[in-house]
Formats: structure tokens, C-alpha cells, sequence
């Protein structure tokens, strides 16, 4: 029955002011307004680049984390390292388009259905044990966002979509920078009836425009194989539509009804893929894994070769004691990484795992 006050006193963790610079591989320009995210389990610090490129954390906590970076036009890349001080680090993106969600670029909804697209980490939902809504995004990518239909969660019939069509279209991208150019996603439907019953007759449309034209790429159909799972398409654009610099992904899906089915969509990991005509082509990929350049006085591009195949793979680099420096998850439908730019001048080694095996490693030397 009594009350006792007991105080607590709590010293500060230390803390710095953390720099770094976003640029750009090859030409190493320095990239504007580029999306910045540093964390772990118990900090998230985002923030946007300067014109100059460069951003600052403070309060910044000095420990593990992941380190993303990215913006529409460069490929966003992706790493977990330790950050032992207050930097600076330096982020390299190659030249092209990948979105895996993690980052909001602006991708646009339209239709009047009042079950969206919306982006966020899936709440998955089932009909009579067949998925509708994804229970998770791609495997392999960067975080847990993707796009789906009205992510409400609750029974299958709740939030998918009826009464009309959903449509989400791309920002622009621009094709002619590409030697030979496609256009690669992930794309997930479901179209069943309530509860089993009912004839579903509800389809998903993914369409390409180069701002003149539109062509389908493909329409999905209720009985399309391989529904209700996340499949992965890649279309050649020049066998396709003449490349423009004004391209648009368009993915739509409806049910107009009478009867209202159960309809769901998603899209994830989208890219357009390709040997960029500015930049100077990697080394051969006949090895497991190559490294360029090595040595080097920022960061290197690991490069996994053309056989490379694994259901969960990571690279780790280790310094000459064994340590691990930096750990890079692998993701599906990327082969190149960059790695070492917070690392301090010596000599590393980067393994490559893959299913608990290591596949082949690499010596690595970075200079100052």
C-alpha cells in the first residue's frame, strides 16, 4: 500500500555527426535530392542529398546498419555495414531504373474503384486456402514494400477490388539510354470466387507506352498459370515498341462486375535492365564472382557471374583477421552490388555464400 519513487539515472549514448555523398558510378558527379535511409533495429535517420550530393545524420549513433540509397534514374543500392564513426561514406549508384519500393518515387494511381493501389509491406489474405492479397514482397529485395491492391487485410472479399478499375502507372523513364533495353517486374493476381463459388471472369493488364503508342504486354486471365504467386516477366522494349525517352509502365485491374469476385493485384521489383551506352562494361562474368575496380579508392562493383543461381546468398567481406566488415544481402534479378565504400585502406575479402556454401571469393584492395 505504500508507494516508493525510485529514480533512475541514464547516461547518454555517444553520439556524432554522421556525413556521407551520393554519386554517380562512372562519371562520379555527385547526385541531387537522392533518398537516404541509415538503420537498424533501434535508429532510422532519412534524409535527401544536397546539390552537391552530400547529407549529414545528427544526432548519429555509431553501429550496424543498413545503408539505401537511391532515385528514379539510378539503381538503388542496398548494403548493411558498420559505420564506426562519423564518416564520411561514400554511396555509388549506377545509372539506370530500379524501384523495389523501398522509396516512394512518385508512381501514380488512377481509376475509379474505391480499392487503390497502394504501396506498403503486403498483409497477406486467403480464400478457401488459395492466396489473394501477398502474405510478403519479393524475396531478395530491398525491404518489404511492394505495390498492392487496397492492403486492408481482414477476409478476402474486405478490401480487394470492385466496382471498377485500379490503374498504376510508372514515372517516365527514358529507354534510349539503353544499348539494348528491357523492361523487368514482378507481378502478382489473384481472381477467384466468394468462398469458391462464382465464375471468376476478372483480368490484370500490363501495358508498355513510349508517349506515342501503347502496346499490352500482357493480359492475366483467372485461370492464367501460375496466380496467386509473384511471377517474374522480362520483356525486350525494341521487339516490343520503338524506345522513347517519355516510357510508362501501366499495370491495371478491375472487376466491373455484376457479380463482384475476388480480385487482387501487386507489382514489385521493377527495372529496366540493360548495358548502359555511358558506362564501361564490366569484366567477364564467366568467374562465380568478379570485382571492379581493384584496387580502388572508394567503393568496388562485385559482379556475380552468369550461372549464378541460389534460394538465399549474401556477400561478406572480412578483413585480414577474419572479422566481417560488411555483409550485402543478395536480391533477386540483381547481379551487381557495391560494396567498400566506408572501408578503411588494407586488404579484404569478399565471399561469396550461397545457401550456406561458399561459392567463390575475391581479394580486394582498397587504397586511399
Amino acid at each position: 500500500g505504500q508507494v516508493t519513487v525510485l529514480d533512475v539515472e541514464l547516461n547518454p549514448l555517444p553520439s556524432v555527426t554522421l556525413t556521407g555523398q551520393v554519386l554517380e558510378a562512372g562519371s562520379m558527379n555527385p547526385i541531387p535530392n537522392a533518398m537516404v535511409r541509415v538503420a537498424n533495429s533501434q535508429f532510422q535517420n532519412d534524409v535527401l542529398t544536397d546539390a552537391s550530393g552530400n547529407f549529414s545524420i545528427a544526432p548519429f549513433f555509431p553501429g550496424t546498419y543498413d545503408i539505401i540509397a537511391g532515385k528514379w534514374g539510378w539503381v538503388t543500392d542496398c548494403n548493411n555495414t558498420n559505420i564506426p564513426g562519423a564518416g564520411p561514406i561514400q554511396i555509388v549508384l549506377d545509372k539506370g531504373y530500379y524501384d523495389d519500393f523501398i522509396f516512394d518515387f512518385n508512381w501514380t494511381v488512377s481509376g475509379i474503384s474505391n480499392n487503390d493501389w497502394e504501396r506498403g509491406d503486403p498483409i497477406g489474405t486467403s480464400s478457401m486456402g488459395t492466396p489473394a492479397n501477398p502474405g510478403d514482397d519479393v524475396p531478395n529485395d530491398c525491404g518489404p514494400l511492394c505495390y498492392v491492391t487496397d492492403n486492408g487485410g481482414g477476409g478476402p472479399w474486405d478490401n480487394d477490388v470492385d466496382g471498377g478499375n485500379t490503374v498504376l502507372t510508372s514515372p517516365v523513364f527514358d529507354a534510349t539510354l539503353f544499348m539494348d533495353p528491357e523492361v523487368r517486374y514482378y507481378r502478382w493476381f489473384a481472381n477467384t470466387g466468394n468462398n469458391g463459388s462464382g465464375s471468376p471472369d476478372d483480368t490484370m493488364t500490363v501495358k508498355l507506352t513510349n508517349g506515342t503508342s501503347t502496346v499490352t504486354l500482357e493480359t492475366i486471365l483467372p485461370n492464367t498459370p501460375g496466380n496467386s504467386t509473384w511471377i517474374s516477366k522480362v520483356y525486350n522494349i525494341k521487339s516490343v515498341i520503338p524506345p522513347s525517352s517519355t516510357m510508362q509502365l501501366i499495370v491495371e485491374t478491375a472487376d466491373w462486375g455484376p457479380i463482384f469476385n475476388i480480385v487482387e493485384g501487386g507489382l514489385d521489383l521493377f527495372e529496366v535492365n540493360s548495358a548502359p551506352l555511358s558506362t564501361q562494361s564490366p569484366p567477364s562474368r564467366e568467374e562465380v564472382m568478379t570485382v571492379y575496380p581493384n584496387p580502388s579508392n572508394h567503393d568496388f562493383r562485385l559482379v556475380l557471374g552468369a550461372g549464378v543461381e541460389w534460394s538465399e546468398g549474401r556477400i561478406e567481406i572480412t578483413d585480414l583477421a577474419g572479422r566481417t566488415v560488411q555483409r550485402l544481402s543478395l536480391r533477386s534479378g540483381t547481379d551487381r552490388y557495391s560494396a567498400g565504400a566506408t572501408l578503411a585502406a588494407g586488404v579484404y575479402t569478399a565471399a561469396l555464400i550461397l545457401d550456406g556454401t561458399l561459392a567463390g571469393s575475391v581479394q580486394i584492395i582498397k587504397s586511399r
